[in-house]
């Protein structure tokens, strides 16, 4: 810092000094490129400068300052080179035009073409009679399920005659009359086939009030013939299952027929309706399976009896397996009511159902090698089975068993 004589400091020495840090600072931030900020550090610069009576100085750093604010000359571009003018084309020649010759009469004679033959009349095409087909030789009962007021009426009527059948002993009043009105009484026609169905479905269950109903396999008869108060379709409405058999009405009357929904919740509710239900479906189901499998179909009836005898009656829950990929068979199964379900096997291979007749681990223990898929019960099934040892016992008994596996509910 600047002094005078006697070593104190003067305003004009501190002004100096203020201008070098000025000055510096200046310079600092023109390097960094910040040239707003060097110009403001100069015009303070030239401030300290003209403080410290250092004028000539001041105006060579104003000159600076100003130098940084004015923008940099344009670059001169060279004057564009003139071009000399095009040379101009002399016109085309006129395309010569071809006028056509004068046409020169023909002498020849104009041929004209024959007359087309006249089209010939379309021809008609012969009408072909309608044929009428066959009427049916096995009638249906249709239920006619429309409302009626008049049924409201006759339910106490009804629930008289319900209360008399051995089925529905048990029921209380209340749910006597209730099933009246949830059913239908129907007629029997002499000769027609109560409806039961031939695949795995519910159906409803008919019960006999008057009349009588005859049940046959293939011509041969099982379970009797059904009078008053007894049932049938039980498999159907209870199990869900195909029927083995069929039930031709042999004598005129009336029968209940209740769906298969009332059914099942009333045998939930009412246990001696369930074992009634149950019983029933086991004895009949095993007997006409011993006429009506596919396994033992092309065995002569007096062989075929013995050799059924040989399995046993079981009772498969809903899910319950019968069959396990990549085992060996150890029972050969017989369906009797019910259904199941094979899987596995080739990737892609769909589900496959069968049900009331079908034989199931065959392929299996005929061979004795594993089994290439898996089968389960889909819901409760009935069913007879012989051990695979048995089995093949049994083929070496009986050669018309070879037939069977070429079959598609043999599995």
């Amino acid at each position: 810092m600047g002094t005078d004589h006697d070593g104190a400091s003067t305003p004009e020495s501190e002004a100096a000094e203020e201008a070098d840090w000025a000055l510096a600072t200046a310079a600092t931030l023109q390097a960094k490129g910040d040239l707003d900020g060097a110009r403001t550090w100069l015009r303070r610069a030239v401030e300290h400068l003209m403080d410290a009576g250092l004028d000539d100085r001041a105006l060579v750093i104003a000159k600076q300052a100003a130098a940084l604010s004015e923008p940099p000359p344009p670059v001169p571009m060279p004057p564009p080179v003139a071009m000399p003018p095009p040379v101009p084309m002399p016109p085309p020649d006129p395309a010569p035009v071809f006028l056509p010759p004068a046409a020169i009469p023909s002498t020849t004679p104009t041929i004209q073409p024959p007359p087309a033959p006249a089209a010939p009349p379309p021809a008609i095409a012969p009408v072909a009679p309608t044929l009428q087909g066959p009427a049916l030789t096995q009638p249906v009962l249709h239920l006619n399920v429309a409302y009626d007021p008049a049924r409201s009426v006759a339910a106490e009527a009804a629930a008289a005659l319900l209360t008399a059948l051995p089925l529905f002993a048990e029921l209380p009043p209340e749910r006597v009359r209730s099933l009246a009105r949830e059913s239908v009484i129907v007629p029997l026609r002499m000769g027609h086939d109560l409806p039961l169905p031939t695949q795995g479905e519910a159906a409803p269950i008919w019960v006999i009030i008057e009349g009588q109903v005859h049940l046959t396999v293939a011509g041969i008869p099982v379970g009797g013939t059904l009078g008053p108060g007894d049932f049938v379709g039980e498999l159907s409405a209870y199990y869900e299952s195909a029927c083995l058999f069929r039930a031709e009405v042999t004598l005129e009357g009336r029968a209940l027929c209740v769906a298969p929904t009332v059914l099942q919740s009333l045998a939930r509710q009412y246990e001696g309706l369930r074992t009634a239900l149950e019983e029933s479906a086991w004895e009949r189901a095993f007997e006409a399976l011993g006429h009506a499998s596919a396994l033992l179909a092309g065995i002569e009836p007096a062989m075929r009896a013995g050799l059924y005898a040989r399995f046993e009656p079981v009772q498969l829950a809903a899910g319950e397996s019968l069959l396990t990929e990549g085992e060996p068979a150890a029972w050969v199964w017989l369906i009797a009511a019910g259904s199941v379900e094979r899987y596995g096997g080739a990737l892609g291979a769909k589900v496959q159902r069968a049900g009331a007749g079908s034989a199931v681990g065959v392929a299996s223990a005929w061979e004795g090698n594993p089994s290439g898929v898996s089968v389960r019960a889909r819901r409760t099934t009935l069913a007879a089975r012989v051990s695979a040892a048995a089995f093949r016992e049994m083929v070496a008994e009986a050669p018309g068993l070879k037939g069977a596996r070429s079959r598609a509910d043999v599995w």
